[in-house]
């Protein structure tokens, strides 16, 4: 920060500013715009506050009656915070008693209301500009070379936004963007540009001064700002109130007494979940509007286990960056991201044969491939020794001094936390015990090493120690201006093309993991052969003859058991798809990855496994125990087991997504087929059962699959013509059910559990 013109107490009145006058040498005109409103900034400076006397009136009651002032100083303009009750903006940064530099293009923002600092023309004797970008009557931005405004970065969409000329009115458009275009902090697919507006386009931003757009100069360097947050369930509070600042740069480490809401706390400051009150912006802009230039790594493992590092990265790539996004382009963001975790060593070997810190890396290199602005990391060193936990902390370190990008994470471990710039203590309740240097930690609470931090809590209530701690303060907590939730910012936009390239990423990347996982393939690939051999052995072989050699009351058995294995493979197959990726896929979702895609790709792989399952089914049946039947009724038992098994699919993919774990998973599953086999009426008939359970029968998918493939086989008709078998526990008229509405029931079945899928992991926040 260079040296500021004149300290703070010296501009307080206009006569202070007088004085200021003799070294004024200013050469170029500056204003602020306020409302849609120009003002010029006069020699003598320009005052903004709720009193009526100064230049700009701001109404806002957080206001205070003189707040700020901008003043002219050797060619150069700055804004000094007149002691205000709540500090006045700069660019997020909450400024108490302060003074900075302007550019131009800044924003200051005083009770709520903002206020973009502009520029006319180059300043001379050091004071600099960025170029501006004139309106015209449309104006094009983006990644591509064709564009009027070309941006780069992953950010940016080769086609991402445009500004258009319209009926006297500059609107901007979002071409249908990946990260989406911000104005004034609002996600927009389309709005009126006001002059003093901000456009957002990834890490870039432009103010509008009413004739052009001045380009900031602070892309990707991200000031994050929390303010009076909290977060509480029913009764219990999680959170108290929290305020902390992030610098860019800087790398901070929260800490803290278990339960003390420290994971809560990352994911606010991410995005990932809202808090009850309070408001976070990243560089003045709610977090929920960047959230694709912010980088979270929670505690679970977001790389499979069964792919390359490499092939790991190369996928996720795809996922994250634009879908425009070329080969090189790809290549490269990967490189770039192998580099900084220094794991070019290994990029060849599966992440499943590495050590836990290098699975760890290949994580954070997951979450560098976007260029995040700002990495939030959630106990990125647990499980590993002392010298693999200060590697580690090394690295966040570096990461931080590259390009001023902040990193905050979550940590137990005590050995490093003398490599952070900021160290934020948590007690129990939520409450911020303490924010700044570590070396000033363990002087505030009497402690010789870091790990008696932790003794001092429990030693005292975290209230007396945050009281404590809030009284060292220099300034009084701020009231935030406004509460801004972290996803209420977030566009719903349906891109055909862009889940088309998601489905078939996802796809080809689930065909891999399920191909690598051998011993689960060849179980999966043996089953139905052993079940299917096993069970026609158990029946004579004309069962499905002619009257007199046929016994068609113990062909309905394996007609019912035929479909039953069928469900049971089905249901198997599917039980852990989705709560084995778990973390995986919430990060995904975080970052662009929506539920249709990804459930498509589950759907391709499991039909494809199920439909060859049938298939053996159906051929060990023709050639051990055969039908009698024409190729017809082949085919048409074929369907209904094929449709079963998408039914059973369905419903093991919703036990996957309602499951915790997949030991819940497992126990789970075999309890849903169960009820299958009870109620599907091969073991009790539904002539047989009572009324509630006949109630029951009707809603299961696995009743209607046995009376549709009887049906095709001709049971009803095999019973009339076999004297012995018609007097039977059905009756003649069970198995009616044509093939269509077999193929419709099972098919509506297999909807209504994708549709109960989707909603669950809908109602999922991301993370």
């Amino acid at each position: 920060m260079p040296d500021l013109p004149r300290p703070v107490e010296q501009v307080r009145s206009r006569s202070a500013i007088a004085r200021l006058q003799d070294v004024v040498a200013e050469r170029g005109a500056a204003s602020v715009i306020h409302a849609g409103r120009r003002v010029d900034v006069p020699a003598a400076g320009l005052s903004v506050g709720r009193e009526d006397d100064n230049d700009v009136v701001v109404s806002s009651p957080s206001a205070s009656r003189h707040h700020a002032r901008v003043v002219p100083a050797a060619g150069r303009w700055f804004v000094a915070d007149l002691e205000s009750t709540n500090g006045t903006l700069l660019n997020g940064e909450r400024l108490r008693g302060e003074a900075r530099w302007l550019q131009s293009g800044d924003t200051i923002v005083v009770g709520g209301e903002v206020l973009r600092f502009v520029v006319e023309q180059a300043a001379a004797d050091g004071g600099t500009v960025p170029a501006r970008i004139p309106l015209t009557g449309r104006l094009t931005i983006g990644r591509g070379s064709g564009n009027d405004v070309q941006l780069p970065g992953p950010a940016v969409s080769g086609a991402h936004a445009e500004i258009v000329v319209q009926d006297g009115r500059v609107e901007v458009v979002d071409r249908g963007s990946r990260s989406g275009t911000r104005v004034n902090g609002t996600l927009v697919e389309r709005a009126v540009v006001e002059p003093g507006a901000e456009i957002g386009v990834g890490p870039y931003r432009f103010v509008f001064d009413g004739t052009s757009f001045i380009p900031r100069d602070d892309t990707g360097a991200l000031r994050l700002e929390a303010e009076a947050i909290s977060v509480a369930i029913r009764d219990k509070v999680l959170l108290d109130r929290l305020s902390l600042s992030v610098e860019p740069g800087e790398l901070v480490a929260i800490v803290g007494e278990s339960g003390s809401g420290k994971s809560t706390l990352l994911k606010l400051l991410a995005g990932v979940s809202t808090p009850t009150a309070g408001s976070i912006r990243l560089s003045g802009d709610p977090v929920g509007s960047r959230l694709a230039e912010i980088g979270y790594l929670p505690q679970d493992e977001i790389v499979h286990p069964r792919l390359t590092v490499l092939e790991s990265l190369r996928y996720s790539a795809r996922l994250r960056l634009p879908p425009d996004s070329s080969e090189p382009e790809i290549d490269e963001a990967v490189r770039a991201a192998l580099a900084a975790v220094a794991l070019e060593h290994v990029a060849e070997q599966r992440v499943s044969r590495l050590s836990g810190g290098q699975r760890k890396r290949v994580g954070l290199a997951t979450e560098l491939l976007s260029h995040p602005g700002i990495l939030f990391l959630d106990e990125p060193t647990t499980g590993l020794d002392v010298g693999l936990e200060r590697q580690m902390m090394d690295l966040f370190r570096s990461l931080a001094a590259i390009g001023d990008h902040a990193v905050v994470l979550v940590t137990h471990a005590t050995h490093s936390l003398d490599r952070v710039d900021k160290l934020c203590v948590l007690g129990r309740g939520g409450q911020l015990c303490f924010a700044g240097p570590p070396t000033e930690a363990l002087e505030f609470f009497g402690a010789k090493a870091y790990e008696d931090i932790y003794v001092a809590l429990q030693e005292r209530p975290a209230s007396e120690w945050r009281a404590d701690f809030d009284r060292r303060r220099a300034a009084p907590e701020p009231a935030p201006e406004q509460a801004t939730p972290a996803g209420g910012n977030r566009l719903a936009r349906f891109d055909p093309r862009l889940r088309a390239l998601q489905a078939r990423v996802l796809t080809a990347r689930y065909v891999t993991t399920f191909l690598r996982d051998r011993l689960n393939l060849l179980l999966l690939v043996a089953q139905a052969p052993v079940l299917g051999i096993t069970l026609l052995l158990l029946f004579k072989r004309n069962l499905f003859g002619p009257p007199g050699v046929g016994t068609p009351l113990v062909a309905t058995q394996l007609v019912f058991l035929l479909v039953m294995i069928t469900i049971w493979l089905g249901a198997l197959d599917a039980s852990r798809e989705i709560v084995k990726e778990r973390a995986i896929f919430a990060r995904e979702r975080a970052m662009g990855v929506t539920i249709g895609p990804y459930l498509l790709a589950k759907l391709a792989v499991l039909f494809t496994l199920v439909l060859a399952q049938a298939l053996i089914l159906l051929g060990l049946t023709a050639a051990l125990r055969p039908f009698h039947e024409g190729f017809g009724a082949y085919l048409e038992v074929f369907a209904v087991l094929a449709f079963a098994g998408f039914a059973a699919i369905g419903m093991g993919l919703f036990v996957s997504s309602v499951a915790q774990n997949e030991d819940q998973a497992t126990a789970l599953a075999p309890v849903a087929m169960t009820v299958q086999l009870l109620v599907g009426g091969g073991i009790v008939t539904v002539k047989s059962m009572t009324w509630l359970m006949a109630a029951v029968s009707a809603t299961s998918f696995g009743r209607w699959a046995f009376e549709g493939a009887g049906k095709s086989l001709h049971m009803n008709a095999r019973f009339l013509a076999d004297p012995s078998a018609r007097s039977n526990q059905y009756g003649l008229q069970f198995f009616t059910l044509g093939i269509g509405e077999t193929l419709g029931l099972l098919a509506g079945f297999t909807a209504l559990f994708l549709a109960a899928i989707a909603l669950i992991l809908a109602r999922r926040r991301p993370g």
